[in-house]
Formats: C-alpha cells, sequence, structure tokens
C-alpha cells in the first residue's frame, strides 16, 4: 500500500487503505497519521468508527502502561468529535454509549471505582430513555449492567450487584428472544420462496411428463376425462402439504424459545438446510395426497371407466397450478398472521 501512496499521492482512498493496513499491523499512530491525510484529501472519506478504532489502538498501549489519564484524555477527545459533528447524528448517538463506556473501563481498571459507576448509570440511563434497552442493544446493555454490577460488588454493595445482575439477565434474555424471532422469521421467508420454487418445479415436471406421454405408446386417443377440483379439494391438500410442515415448524419454534433455547446459531448457521429440507416434505406429502385425492375423485366421477395414463398428470397439473396460486399468496398470508401471534406470544412472556 506505501508503493501505492507513492504512485498516487493525491489520492484520498489510497491513503485510507493504508491506514487500514497499518492499523492491522497495530501501528495506530501511522494510521491515525494516513487517516488524517485520506480526509484531507476527500472528506467524504470520513468515517467516525473507523476514526474510533484508531483511538481504541491508541489507547491500548496506555491502558497496559497504566497511563489511564492519557486513554481517558484520548477517549475524551474522540466525545467532542461526535458532538461536533453535525453531518451525522445518527453515527454520534451511536458510537456516543461505546466510548462511554470504554471510558467506565478505563476508570475502572484505574481503580477509579465511583467514576466508572457514574459513568456506566450515565449511559444506562440514556439508553433506558430512548427506548434502546431490547432487542440487538439488549445485549450490550446487558453487558454493561453486568460490570455495574461487578463494580458494586468489588465496593461491598451486594444489594445494588444483585439489582445490576437482575437488569443484565432480563435484557439478555430479552435479546436472546429478539434474535429468535429475527432469525426464525428470515427462514420461515425462505421456507416460503423454497416452496414456490419447488411448486414452479413441478409445474415444469408435469408438463413435461404430459409431452412424454401424448407423444408415447398405449394412449388411446380418447378425450382425457376431467376432474373437477374444487376449492375445499385445493384447501384441503394446500392445507396438508404445505400449511401443515409450516405449522409443526413454528410450533417447535415457540417451544423451543419458551424452553429458553437460543435458536439464532441454529439457524443462522442453516438459514438455506432447513427451508429446503421442509419445502422437499412438502412437496412429498403434496404427491402423495394429490395422488390419493384424484383416485377418489376420479372413481366417484367414472366408476365405470378405466383411467388412461394421462388423465392424472393433466388433473394434477390443472390442481398445480392452483397449488402455485396458494403458495405465492395465502402463504403469505399464513405466514404473517402466524408470525405476528409468534411475536405477541413471545413479547407477553418477555415482560
Amino acid at each position: 500500500m506505501e508503493h501505492s501512496v507513492t504512485l498516487v499521492p493525491e489520492s484520498g482512498i489510497a491513503h485510507l487503505y493504508l491506514s487500514k493496513c497499518q492499523l492491522g499491523q497495530k501501528n495506530p499512530q501511522a494510521a491515525q497519521e494516513s487517516y488524517h491525510q485520506a480526509i484531507k484529501l476527500d472528506d467524504k472519506l470520513k468515517d467516525i468508527g473507523y476514526w474510533i478504532a484508531i483511538k481504541d489502538g491508541l489507547c491500548e498501549p496506555f491502558i497496559k502502561a497504566g497511563e489511564f489519564d492519557k486513554a481517558i484524555v484520548l477517549y475524551e477527545n474522540v466525545l467532542k468529535e461526535l458532538e461536533g459533528n453535525q453531518d451525522s447524528t445518527f453515527s454520534a448517538k451511536y458510537y456516543r454509549p461505546r466510548v462511554c463506556i470504554s471510558i467506565a473501563e478505563v476508570y475502572h481498571k484505574a481503580g477509579k471505582l465511583d467514576k466508572a459507576i457514574e459513568t456506566y448509570e450515565e449511559v444506562l440511563r440514556k439508553e433506558e430513555k430512548e427506548g434502546k434497552g431490547s432487542g440487538f442493544f439488549a445485549s450490550q446493555d446487558g453487558n454493561s449492567y453486568r460490570q455495574l454490577a461487578k463494580i458494586y460488588r468489588e465496593k461491598g454493595d451486594e444489594q445494588k450487584a444483585l439489582f445490576n445482575e437482575q437488569k443484565a439477565d432480563r435484557l439478555e434474555r430479552r435479546s436472546k428472544i429478539f434474535l429468535n424471532v429475527v432469525s426464525c422469521g428470515f427462514v420461515a421467508v425462505i421456507l416460503g420462496v423454497a416452496q414456490f420454487l419447488l411448486v414452479l418445479a413441478a409445474c415444469v415436471y408435469i408438463g413435461i411428463r404430459l409431452l412424454i406421454l401424448k407423444k408415447g405408446k398405449g394412449v388411446s386417443g380418447a378425450p382425457v376425462k376431467k376432474v373437477s377440483w374444487s376449492f375445499q379439494d385445493v384447501l384441503a391438500i394446500y392445507s396438508k402439504a404445505y400449511l401443515l410442515p409450516l405449522a409443526l415448524f413454528l410450533l417447535a419454534f415457540v417451544i423451543a424459545v419458551l424452553c429458553g433455547s437460543d435458536l439464532s446459531p441454529l439457524f443462522f448457521g442453516s438459514t438455506f438446510v432447513v427451508p429446503l429440507l421442509i419445502g422437499v416434505l412438502s412437496l412429498i406429502l403434496y404427491w402423495i395426497i394429490s395422488k390419493k385425492r384424484f383416485v377418489v375423485k376420479f372413481s366417484q366421477a367414472y366408476p365405470d371407466i378405466k383411467q388412461e395414463a394421462i388423465e392424472r398428470p393433466v388433473s394434477v397439473m390443472t390442481l398445480t397450478l392452483w397449488q402455485l396460486l396458494c403458495v405465492g399468496i395465502i402463504n403469505v398470508v399464513f405466514l404473517a398472521i402466524a408470525y405476528g401471534v409468534t411475536i405477541g406470544i413471545l413479547a407477553a412472556r418477555s415482560l
């Protein structure tokens, strides 16, 4: 990267990448200089998050050397930078708690327990006021409450230590529930897409089979006996073949969450495997159920006629087109209702 900067010294992006390399090589001082040069050449490259990472790197040697005051001064400079940044209020609100918590940790390591408590409590009060003590933010706040409990225990205040530990436990439970709901919802959406694509593939397969049967031998050429699929037929097959696997999936999810299981690693690690398996299961159920229902309906409509090889594929093709519509539209409505009910149950459980 140094060679690239030499070739294009007026390129801000080259200086920025050089800064990132230097920070990766544990040389934050050089990274800071390169970063300043980058934003001097191109102000649009200014990145508060990266700037804080550089400051973190500069603070580490001071903290290891026991020079806590110097580390605190650096972090306070970052806070001033955040407060003076008029271009991105969101970044200031997002990064300010992180920097303040870093300052609290330095106070704790320096043995200034009262200052550490004061800083932690100020951050957490603001987080609660802004309503960030839920969802993804709850896990971070839970760690802060746990650190606060540790400091109170060091001061000998067991009552306040237990109080903050209970808050940490409650927030971490909410965070786990939130992550489970998000991950399950994400998999459920992919599951709906997987089912839709599988039914589409079934339509193509049946269409190809019809062409082969028409060209093959054993077809008398007589008019195909049509089986009429009523709305009740379509709904019954759809419920058994597509809604049942979804319902079992959601039921298993709710039971696992209510039992306190952490499902997010499982779902995020198998995002496409779970939907594919459930989608294939629903397709197998569809073939079995539709075949049995066709045989019954054909026998009822034409009790004295032997069915031809082409009659069932034509009938199932009509049914499959109906199912394609169901999976594409009705399935979305079902998932929305089921997902809303699930969130309501989990929200009531977390209170």
